[in-house]
């Protein structure tokens, strides 16, 4: 079943066995470019974190695009990078199977 959530610092919503989420909880560090697992504090100590969308696809991570990636107008509406996030998505998706190209 498709929902869609949002509050003031991430969205997300799922459909068809994949899973959107743009906000906090998923960080890529600005210097390294890694997604944040809690190691760039010590690695890259004056990096900043970005904001990332991410999708998933049966409970793999397919699509991981920080916010300068997603090149969209950053507001304090979430809902705007979760859509571009999934436009990307759809863009770089395989239509015959669903796999990120």
């Amino acid at each position: 079943m498709s929902k869609l959530y949002e509050s003031s610092d991430y969205a997300g919503c799922s459909a068809r066995g994949v899973n959107f989420y743009y906000g906090y909880e998923v960080t890529k560090c600005s210097k390294c470019r890694k997604v944040d697992n809690g190691d760039c504090e010590v690695t890259c100590p004056d990096a900043d974190q970005e904001w990332c969308f991410e999708a998933k696809r049966d409970g793999k991570v397919v699509m991981t695009l920080s916010a300068s990636e997603l090149d969209c107008e950053m507001s304090d509406n979430m809902v705007a990078p979760l859509v571009t996030g999934i436009m990307k998505y759809i863009e770089t998706c395989n239509p015959k199977n669903g796999e990120v190209k």
